[in-house]
């Protein structure tokens, strides 16, 4: 049986001689995770759970995270690491709350031999403990202004330097069978712009508009912030989905470039406002009675409002 999922409430159960704890219908569970990481000729430093390459490194979704309220903007993971002793020189920075709200960033001036790269990750687990299926919930996600720039000589046969950043949600759907669950994954979007030094304008890879402000000495895209939305797939009787928000930021130098890859502005572990587009209705659990019953209010159909759940009715 399918059910249209409306307004998450929450209903308060007492009683005069006791009070009991009962599992709700629908589970939300929330968690973030940041990592910074430098390479150079010598060591490897790092802050945080991440490898090289990230983007092999996010398809393994089996990370730490730190569980925050869902749609809350405290507390926050934060990565930071400087190139050098100064931060002008570059940086490693990653930002994730629970709104969700992601900004990562990659910074380095120093001329020489390096790998930099920052990642932000956001989950968050919806289990199902009702005998209906749940359809037609919506994740909608900004992704903020950025840009990736390399400075320097180019070379027409090779590439010295390389700036990417990318996002991209995936999910885990757990359906039950016999008393066991088949798990199948999928990925719900996908975005990168990637650029290396290599001829005399360089070599852009992208499946994202960008503005092109390259001149003689600098490759530089602009990528203008992004607002999506992704259906998340239908979560059957007793089944479980988990769906991954990811961004990172890398730049790669092997010669004399110097540059940049940013999506929203971490450098200063701010985040930017207009990256909260989505959070549950779901109220803080500190402003709630601890005795309280999550509860799903049905209906046929529900408006559409920013920064909620909601469902559709086909």
């Amino acid at each position: 049986m399918r059910t249209a999922i409306g307004l998450l409430s929450l209903a308060v159960l007492s009683s005069a001689a006791s009070a009991a704890i009962s599992i709700p219908a629908v589970e939300f569970t929330t968690g973030v995770a940041t990592g910074a990481i430098r390479m150079d000729r010598a060591s490897t430093q790092k802050v945080g759970d991440i490898e090289f390459p990230i983007w092999d490194f996010i398809d393994d979704n089996d990370y730490t995270f730190q569980q925050v309220d869902t749609g809350s903007d405290s507390p926050v993971s934060t990565a930071y690491l400087q190139v050098t002793s100064t931060k002008n020189t570059g940086f490693n920075s990653a930002y994730a709350n629970g709104k969700p709200i992601l900004e990562v960033g990659s910074q380095d001036r120093t001329i020489g031999y390096g790998i930099n790269g920052a990642l932000a990750r956001y989950m968050t687990r919806i289990k199902n403990n009702s005998d209906d299926d749940i359809d037609g919930l919506g994740f909608q996600f900004v992704i903020p202004d950025g840009k990736v720039e390399i400075e320097g000589t180019r070379f027409e046969n090779r590439d010295t330097a390389r700036a990417r950043v990318g996002a991209s949600i995936e999910y885990l759907l757990r359906t039950p069978d016999q008393g066991t669950y088949v798990d199948s994954t999928g990925v719900l979007f996908n975005m990168y712009v990637d650029i290396t030094n290599e001829g005399r304008r360089g070599k852009l890879e992208s499946n994202f508009d960008v503005k092109n402000f390259v001149t003689s000495r600098s490759l530089l895209y602009l990528i203008p912030s992004y607002e999506g939305f992704v259906y998340l797939p239908k979560i059957p009787a007793y089944g479980e989905l988990t769906f991954y928000y990811d961004m990172y930021s890398y730049f790669r130098n092997y010669d004399e470039n110097v540059g940049l890859a940013l999506l929203g502005d971490p450098a200063g572990l701010v985040y930017n406002p207009r990256g909260l587009v989505l959070s549950s209705p779901v109220p803080e659990p500190s402003a709630i009675w601890p005795l309280a019953l999550l509860a799903i209010a049905v209906c046929s159909r529900w408006v559409r409002r920013k920064g909620r759940w909601y469902a559709r009715e086909d």
